[in-house]
């Protein structure tokens, strides 16, 4: 019986202590249940994509709940046009690391681009993605 008591004893309290550390609810446990009807909250991310959003929300008159995000991808732009050169400008011949935001509302896409440090801006021409993809011209 002793013998039960040290070996089996150890493992029932390693058990209970492992059990009893999931048993604790997370701090997602206190949130607020949505209402019906309400959009739910975005997904964390740079704070360039939610000034990306107002800014889309305010230019069309729109709710930004109705500001869809459908894409976020961390880029190096090749320069500091940040893939939206205007002509005459001349812009600092820098890699850039950067962001490409792609929203949409209803079903038009709106590219909005950033340095990871600096606001986004709606880049109504890119010129095209860092790696060589250009946009078409068919049409």
């Amino acid at each position: 019986m002793t013998t039960l008591l040290r070996t089996g004893l150890p493992v029932v309290l390693a058990l209970a202590l492992l059990l009893g550390c999931g048993a604790g609810g997370s701090d997602d446990d206190t949130a607020e249940p949505s209402e019906a009807g309400t959009a739910t909250a975005r997904p964390e991310g740079p704070p360039q994509v939610d000034a990306a959003v107002a800014d889309l929300a305010a230019r069309e008159g729109v709710a930004e709940s109705d500001v869809r995000v459908e894409s976020i991808a961390e880029v190096t732009w090749p320069d500091g046009s940040l893939g939206c050169p205007k002509p005459g400008e001349m812009y600092t011949q820098a890699l850039v690391e950067g962001l490409e935001i792609v929203l949409s509302v209803a079903a038009t896409r709106y590219a909005y681009h950033s340095s990871l440090a600096g606001e986004p801006f709606l880049c109504e021409q890119p010129a095209g993605r860092p790696g060589g993809d250009q946009p078409s011209d068919d049409g």
